[in-house]
């Protein structure tokens, strides 16, 4: 911002003046000049006073009068219009008697014999214009350069003064900052600290800068706090790289009772030691679930943190801390926040959400492999179809036979963290209800066992049958066929026939069925060995590959089929 020179009017206009100074004075000798006076003693301009004045005097031949070149172009600037003497500068002489009058000449007298005489300033100023070294626009120029240096020490002064306040956790600003004050508080106080010990730094900050550029208004300290706090979160997200981590998040209202939401990163370096990290603190309208998770999901995002790399602490590790948390909140709070964190106490020591929370942790172990293996770029289809028939057996086997195991775990938590249990044998009152309208009476054992316990696993297997079923099984086995991995390992000439003929059937005619199996036997034994086909881990990268080469042009039907997949 600094740097920006603006055009200069001024520039543009001495430009347009040191053109008319190369031009020089015009000085028509070929015309014939038009007699003045009266009629007995009529006179006329003289093409020989050219000779005798020749730097400056021009004549005009409209207005038949005589003019002075440098005090036309900076007369105004040396009083010529103040004293009187402004003829030869804007009115124009035309009173011939008085030119040979020897040394009450006018041209003479116009010079004057003063070397700070108007005319002589004014041609000091055109020798001044055409002198190289002292051109107005370098005149300007090495102002200009001058005016950045002195910014720059400014905003430099201001941004050490900003950064060992904000180091320190230092407050910045007071009541009153007015040059008048006694305490002008710690920004402008430690910038005054800084002036005296450096005179190149007091000649620039506060009064002796320009008005417009002092660089300690609010604004100011708040970009520049800014730009620090972006280079902050920069190097944590460098340092965490591609490392898993977690989030710690915690309401930390300002002054304002303005609800803020502190953001802080927990991670294992590259030395292997565990870090935390804070890492914003972000305005919230509202403390819901919604909008705090789409406030996280935004700052992930903006700094590019892969969501597969984050990981949870699980409530289960935190949840006397959590407890003691919203406790708190319900004592010191303000009479919203009070209300919210007593609901949201009362919700997590009640005996159902610590048995849903049990539940979900049971399940998401089982299944974890399986997602971890199925969202891995460089995945192994049939090995990651064996974890789906493991993950579907394991989870079957946990509702055939981990009740008795499970509901013994979770009571035991509860015993643990002293939240109430309920008698399993006693009768199931839904929340809100009453018994006398209760139609199929049931025990609480039995609600959450065969409500929630059976209900959740059961949906679950559900899922799995409805995402793997026995076609989308079939069609993933026959396409690692195809599979490029170590070497093309898993290539089959008979799978990729029968992958068109289960699978694609419409999108090959019968004559190119029949072939597909000659350019498989072709591609089996080419593709393997070409250099740039090796070393491939993914389908796509294969169908890249094969364009690149030219061999999808050689084997245009498994190419296609590769598309297809």
């Amino acid at each position: 911002m600094l740097e920006f020179k603006q055009a200069n009017p001024l520039i543009l206009f001495h430009k347009k003046v040191k053109a008319y100074i190369i031009a020089g004075p015009y000085q028509p000798t070929n015309i014939s000049y038009p007699a003045s006076g009266n009629n007995n003693h009529r006179r006329y301009f003289q093409s020989s006073w050219f000779k005798k004045f020749p730097s400056w005097l021009e004549y005009s031949p409209e207005k038949d009068a005589a003019y002075c070149l440098p005090c036309y172009l900076f007369g105004k600037h040396y009083g010529a219009r103040n004293d009187g003497k402004n003829a030869f500068s804007e009115l124009g002489f035309s009173n011939w008697k008085k030119v040979n009058n020897e040394v009450n000449c006018a041209f003479v007298c116009h010079e004057g014999s003063i070397p700070n005489s108007p005319h002589n300033l004014c041609v000091k100023s055109c020798d001044d214009l055409m002198a190289q070294s002292k051109h107005i626009d370098k005149v300007l120029d090495r102002h200009s350069d001058e005016t950045i240096a002195n910014n720059r020490l400014r905003l430099k002064t201001s941004i050490n003064a900003i950064r060992w306040l904000a180091f320190q956790v230092c407050a910045f600003r007071g009541d009153d900052e007015s040059p008048g004050s006694l305490n002008r508080r710690n920004f402008i106080e430690l910038i005054k600290l800084l002036a005296s010990c450096n005179q190149n730094v007091h000649n620039v900050v506060l009064e002796n800068a320009p008005g417009n550029a002092q660089y300690i208004s609010p604004s100011v300290q708040k970009d520049i706090l800014h730009i620090f706090a972006r280079k902050v979160r920069a190097t944590i997200r460098e340092e965490i790289g591609d490392s898993k981590f977690c989030i710690i998040i915690d309401e930390a209202r300002d002054e304002s009772k303005q609800e803020q939401m502190s953001v802080v990163l927990r991670f294992v370096d590259k030395h292997g030691c565990v870090q935390e990290r804070f890492f914003d603190l972000i305005h919230i309208s509202d403390t819901c679930s919604l909008i705090l998770k789409t406030e996280i999901s935004s700052v992930l995002s903006r700094y590019n943190l892969d969501i597969q790399n984050f990981r949870g602490q699980g409530l289960l590790c935190m949840f006397d801390a959590t407890c003691e948390v919203l406790e708190k909140s319900t004592e010191e709070g303000n009479f919203s926040t009070r209300g919210d964190a007593s609901a949201a106490y009362d919700a997590i020591t009640s005996f159902e959400f610590v048995f849903v929370l049990h539940l979900m942790r049971n399940i998401l172990e089982v299944s974890h492999d399986l997602c971890q293996a199925l969202q891995r770029k460089n995945q192994d289809i049939l090995n990651a179809l064996t974890l789906v028939s493991t993950t579907k057996t394991l989870i079957q086997r946990m509702r055939e036979s981990s009740w008795e195991a499970f509901i013994k775990e979770v009571i035991l938590f509860c015993e643990k963290h002293e939240v109430e249990v309920p008698d399993m044998n006693a009768l199931h009152i839904p929340r809100r209800g009453r018994t006398h309208k209760i139609v199929d009476q049931i025990s609480v054992e039995h609600h959450y066992r065969v409500n929630l316990f059976l209900a959740v696993i059961d949906t679950q297997l559900q899922e799995f049958n409805g995402r793997f079923n026995d076609n989308m099984v079939e069609l993933l086995t026959l396409s690692s066929t195809l599979d490029p991995r170590d070497n093309y390992k898993f290539s089959s000439v008979n799978k990729v026939c029968e992958l068109v003929e289960r699978f694609y059937p419409g999108d090959f005619s019968d004559q190119e069925k029949f072939h597909i199996r000659m350019q498989a036997q072709h591609y089996e034994l080419d593709v393997p060995n070409h250099v740039e086909l090796t070393n491939l881990c993914t389908i796509s990268e294969l169908c890249q590959g094969l364009t690149k080469t030219g061999k999808s042009l050689t084997y245009p039907l498994i190419d296609r089929l590769i598309r297809l997949l």
